[in-house]
């Protein structure tokens, strides 16, 4: 019985395909700490922009109560949640926020 040859583009495709698989393996096992680490700062900068209107204060100081990392539905990509307090001016508020990236958050003022 006679094989049939292999392309060798084939072979090549094949290759890149297996690296691409791993390269995006890799990339989903962030750590919760690191994925935390990274979305901070989108999350404080977005409680600043909104508290600076609801506080009607240019001058703010923001403090993370509470931080944490939810698996996402259906597809399992995780986001981070932070519970956020804004202060200055003699007002407070506190914000919910979640990020699904560094550079996309919601936020949500606590009542």
């Amino acid at each position: 019985m006679r094989e049939s040859p292999v392309h060798p583009h084939s072979a090549s495709m094949l290759s890149r395909c297996a690296l691409l698989a791993v390269v995006v393996l890799l990339g989903a096992c962030v750590s919760d700490t690191t994925l935390i680490e990274e979305n901070a700062a989108i999350a404080l900068r977005s409680v600043r922009f909104q508290a600076r209107d609801d506080l009607d204060c240019p001058h703010l100081e923001e403090s993370v109560e509470s931080e944490r990392v939810i698996p996402g539905a259906p597809w399992g990509f995780f986001y981070t949640d932070y519970r956020i307090r804004a202060e200055g001016c003699g007002r407070s508020a506190v914000y919910d926020v979640e990020c699904r990236d560094e550079r996309l958050c919601r936020v949500k003022p606590v009542k």
